[in-house]
C-alpha cells in the first residue's frame, strides 16, 4: 500500500514512526548539533553522532520496500533543523531535486526514485504541505506558482492568495513527535508554520536513492553546485563514514567532476 500511494501521490506519511523512546534518543543527538542561537546545522553526516540515524534499520527497510530495491544508498543530502518559536519558517513552494523545471532534464520519468525523509521531533503542529501527483503531473499548476514567485512577488506573498492556493491545492501534513514524511525529491512542497508558538521546530532530513542516474545527478547538484552546503568531509571522517556505509551496503561514490545541470531553477 505504501509503495502504491507513494508512486501515485509522491509522498507517504508514517504517523508515530518512531517511538517515544526513540524520539528522546534522536533529540539528544540533535541537541549536540546546534549552537545556542539555534542556527540550522549543516550536513548531518559531518558528525559521527548522527551516523546511527543515517543507517537506522527502520528507515532503511521502509525505503527499500517503497522503492522496491534492496540496494539503496545514502545520498549525503541531510541536515538537522532547530528553529525557536520566533523564527520565520521559509514556506516557499519548491522541489529538492536538481532539475526543477517539470519534465525537463534527467530527473523526470516513472523510474525517478530519489527519496527524501523528514523526521519530526516536536509537537509544534508544523510539518509539510505537498501537492499530490506533482512528481508526475500538474505541470501548469507548478509553473503558475513558480512564475508568480519569480516575477510577481506581490501576488505570491499576498496572504489571501497564499491561503487560498495552499489550502485548495496543497495537502497539509501537520506532524507530531515521531511522525515521518517520505517524499520524492521532485514533489512540490513547502514547510508549514506552527500554529503554536510555544514549541521549537525540530526536524531531521535525510535523502536516499538507488544506484542510477537520478542519484548521480542529485549528488552532482548538492556536492558540486550547491557550494553553500559544504558537503565535503575531512579525510578521517570521510574514511570512517565510507567504511560504515559500505558495511551497511548504503554507499555510493560521490562525484569528483562537476557536470552542468540544465533546468535547475525553482
Amino acid at each position: 500500500m505504501d509503495k502504491n500511494y507513494l508512486a501515485k501521490n509522491g509522498f507517504i506519511v508514517k504517523k508515530k514512526f518512531f517511538t517515544k523512546k526513540e524520539v528522546k534518543q534522536l533529540l539528544k543527538i540533535q541537541d549536540t548539533l546546534h549552537n545556542k542561537k539555534n542556527i540550522k546545522f549543516g550536513p548531518l553526516h559531518k558528525s559521527k553522532k548522527t551516523w546511527n540515524i543515517i543507517v537506522n534499520e527502520k528507515i532503511i527497510n521502509l525505503v527499500k520496500n517503497v522503492l522496491e530495491n534492496k540496494k539503496i544508498a545514502y545520498l549525503f543530502h541531510g541536515h538537522s533543523v532547530m528553529q525557536d518559536k520566533y523564527a520565520k519558517v521559509d514556506s516557499a513552494w519548491h522541489r529538492d531535486n536538481a532539475c526543477r523545471k517539470f519534465g525537463k532534464g534527467p530527473d523526470w520519468g516513472n523510474n525517478y526514485n530519489v527519496l527524501r525523509l523528514a523526521i519530526y521531533l516536536d509537537d509544534s503542529d508544523a510539518g509539510l504541505n505537498l501537492i499530490k501527483g506533482s512528481h508526475t503531473e500538474k505541470r501548469y499548476l507548478c509553473f503558475l506558482i513558480n512564475t508568480l514567485r519569480n516575477n510577481f512577488k506581490f501576488i505570491y506573498y499576498n496572504k489571501i492568495f497564499r491561503f487560498l492556493f495552499d489550502n485548495i491545492f496543497g495537502t497539509k501534513i501537520r506532524t507530531k513527535k515521531g511522525d515521518c514524511v517520505f517524499f520524492f525529491a521532485n514533489t512540490y512542497h513547502s514547510a508549514i508554520n506552527s500554529k503554536n508558538i510555544k514549541y521549537t521546530r525540530k526536524a531531521i532530513f535525510l535523502t536516499y536513492g538507488t544506484h542510477n542516474n537520478h542519484a548521480n545527478n542529485h549528488l552532482n547538484y548538492y556536492f558540486l553546485h550547491r557550494k553553500d552546503l559544504n558537503l565535503n568531509l575531512k579525510k578521517n571522517i570521510q574514511r570512517d563514514l565510507y567504511k560504515l556505509l559500505k558495511k551497511r551496503n548504503l554507499f555510493i561514490t560521490p562525484p569528483k567532476k562537476k557536470v552542468a545541470i540544465k533546468f535547475s531553477s525553482l
